[in-house]
C-alpha cells in the first residue's frame, strides 16, 4: 500500500466514518502503532512524517524519536489493517457488501453498500438534494423539472434521472454510470466532466480526473450484486414478478383475479420507476391498475393454467 491509498482510509478514520468494527480494530491497531515489525513501505520519509503526525494528533500519544529506521517497522503494523480496509472501502467489487435499501420520497432508489451514510434533505419544486459518504447505487426518478444533486465531499453529482454507482469521500469520488448520464463537478475548482453510460471516472484533488477502461459485464454484476436492480424477465410468470415487484417497491400487490398469477411475461422493468413497471406490465396483459400508497391493485381476465 503506498501513501495516498493509507491517508484516504487515515482520512475516514479521523472524520469517524469507518463502520464500527473497522473503526475497533483501527484503534487497537493505533494503540501499538510504535511497536516494530514487518517490511518496508512504499512510504518516503517526508510521507511517513505527515501520515504519522495526523495519527499522534489523533490518539494523543507521545511521539516517538524520529529516527527513519522505526518508520518502516511502525507503520508496517497498520498496513496488514489498512490494507483489508482499503479493499473492502474501494475495492467492493471484489466481494460485495450487502445493500439496505432506501426509497426516497420521490421514488428514487438508493441501495446503500456498508458504512455508507444518506442524507436527504426536503426536496423543493425544483430541487432535489441529497449527500453521500460511502458507496450506492442510485435509481432516480426522472423528473426533468427538479434535477437530482447528491453531495460527496468536494464533489457533486447532478442528474434527472438515471442510474450509477457511486463511491465517496471528502476527496475522492468514483462513479460508474449504469443508463443516462451524470455531471460530476468540484466544488473547489471549476474542473467537471458528462459521464454517459456504461462509462467510470475518478476524481480526486490530488489527480484530478481519471476515466477508467469502461467496466466490463462482471464488473457491473459486481456493482448490482445483492441489490434488486436488475429486473429483466424471460418467460417469467406473474406469480414471480408480482413477488420482484414488491420487494422492490415495498408494496402489497393485490390481484382481484388470481388468473392473471398464470400469466408469462418477457420484459425488462430494470430502473424503471413502480408507476412505468405497472403500466409496461398492463399493456402487455391488457389489465389495469390502481396505486393507493403502498398498495398496487390489479385487474383483469388472465391467463388459463
Amino acid at each position: 500500500m503506498n501513501s495516498e491509498d493509507f491517508e484516504k482510509l487515515l482520512d475516514l478514520y479521523l472524520k469517524g466514518r469507518l463502520p464500527a468494527t473497522q473503526k475497533a480494530e483501527m484503534e487497537k491497531v493505533l494503540d501499538e502503532y510504535k511497536k516494530p515489525g514487518g517490511p518496508a513501505l512504499e512510504f518516503s520519509p517526508q510521507d511517513a512524517e505527515r501520515l504519522w503526525k495526523r495519527i499522534d494528533e489523533r490518539t494523543g500519544a507521545e511521539k516517538p524519536t524520529r529516527s527513519w529506521s522505526w518508520i518502516p517497522m511502525a507503520a508496517a503494523l497498520l498496513v496488514a489493517t489498512f490494507t483489508a480496509l482499503f479493499a473492502l472501502f474501494w475495492n467492493a467489487s471484489e466481494n460485495p457488501q450487502q445493500a439496505n435499501k432506501t426509497i426516497l420520497p420521490d421514488g428514487t432508489i438508493v441501495w446503500l453498500r456498508e458504512g455508507a451514510a444518506l442524507t436527504s434533505y426536503p426536496f423543493s419544486g425544483t430541487r432535489r438534494d441529497v449527500s453521500l459518504i460511502g458507496e450506492a447505487l442510485f435509481e432516480v426518478s426522472h423528473d426533468p423539472a427538479r434535477p437530482f444533486t447528491i453531495h460527496c465531499g468536494k464533489y457533486t453529482a447532478s442528474v434527472i434521472g438515471t442510474s450509477f454507482n457511486i463511491k465517496a469521500s471528502d476527496s475522492i469520488v468514483e462513479l460508474t454510470v449504469l443508463t443516462g448520464k451524470v455531471k460530476l463537478a468540484s466544488t473547489t475548482s471549476a474542473e467537471s466532466v458528462t459521464v454517459s453510460s456504461r462509462q467510470h471516472v475518478i476524481f480526486s484533488e490530488r489527480k484530478g480526473l481519471e476515466r477508467k477502461p469502461d467496466p466490463k459485464v462482471e464488473e457491473i454484476e459486481q456493482v448490482l450484486a445483492n441489490t434488486q436492480y436488475n429486473m429483466h424477465f424471460e418467460d417469467t410468470r406473474m406469480s414471480d414478478i408480482v413477488k420482484r415487484v414488491e420487494g422492490k417497491f415495498d408494496v402489497t400487490v393485490h390481484v382481484q383475479n388470481d388468473r392473471l398469477l398464470n400469466c408469462m411475461i418477457s420484459a425488462d422493468f430494470t430502473d424503471q420507476s413502480l408507476s412505468t413497471t405497472l403500466t409496461m406490465i398492463s399493456e402487455a396483459l391488457g389489465v389495469d391498475y390502481e396505486i393507493s400508497g403502498s398498495s398496487v391493485t390489479l385487474r383483469g381476465a388472465g391467463c388459463p393454467e
